[in-house]
Order: C-alpha cells, then sequence, then structure tokens
C-alpha cells in the first residue's frame, strides 16, 4: 500500500479507490460505488454526476474510450479533518492503441473523518489532450 499522508485509514481509502478506478467496471455491482455514500456527487469539470447510478453510467461510458488506466498520486493536503485535496497523474491507452499521461487534481469530502466513504469527489483534468488522441 502507497503511503501518501499519516493516516492508514485515508490511505487504504485512496490506494483502493484509484486501484478499482482503474479497473473496467461491470455491468452490475461495480465495486467502485462502495467506496461511495449513497447520494455521493460526483464532478468532472462541470459535469456533475448524481448518486451511485448515475457514477456507474458514467463509469460505464468513461471505458468506452480507453482499454487502460493507472492513476498515480503524488500529493494529498488535508482541507479539514474530512476533506482533502490531492494531485496526481492518470496514464490512459486509448482503444485507438495511443498512450497519454494527464495531470490530475481533486477534491474529495468524505461522509466521516473514518475515510470509508466519500460524499463529493471532484475532479480536475483537462481532457483537451484525450480528445485531440481520439481524433487523429
Amino acid at each position: 500500500m502507497t503511503q501518501l499522508v499519516d493516516n492508514e485509514n485515508l490511505n487504504r481509502f485512496l490506494n483502493g479507490f484509484y486501484r478499482e478506478s482503474d479497473v473496467k467496471p461491470p455491468v452490475e455491482n461495480d465495486p467502485y460505488l462502495s467506496y461511495l455514500t449513497n447520494e455521493a456527487k460526483l464532478v468532472m469539470g462541470s459535469t456533475v454526476f448524481d448518486g451511485k447510478a448515475e457514477i456507474a453510467q458514467m463509469r460505464q461510458n468513461m471505458w468506452t474510450k480507453v482499454t487502460k488506466r493507472h492513476h498515480v498520486v503524488e500529493k494529498v493536503a488535508f482541507v479539514n479533518p474530512k476533506e482533502v485535496l490531492l494531485t496526481g497523474y492518470v496514464e490512459y491507452t486509448l482503444f485507438n492503441g495511443k498512450t497519454l499521461t494527464s495531470a490530475f487534481a481533486g477534491n474529495a469530502v468524505f461522509e466521516n473523518d473514518d475515510f470509508k466513504k466519500m460524499s463529493l469527489y471532484h475532479v480536475y483534468l483537462d481532457t483537451a489532450p484525450m480528445a485531440a488522441a481520439l481524433s487523429s
């Protein structure tokens, strides 16, 4: 397990969450959703996904463009006892065989300070490089 911060529960959550994020989801019972509250909100750029059903559909759609993903979290900073900011990068292999690496930042708000369920995850990622790689 990668030691990102001096908090065992948060390290366990982040390692598991991004491990599941990097696996193509099954149509039903996506393990990724177990990291979220039922009413969780996921925001990618300006697009908001409310609740597990919308997030599950977003994950299905996301994997139509990629065959492989690998997230690396580099820094984590506490905003308060239930909220962190993080930065890192994600490596993609696209369905057309091209590969690219994009930096990302995130804001994660947890239901409690035990870091078992996230209630809000806001991802900041420049999608232009992927769009260009998919169009050429």
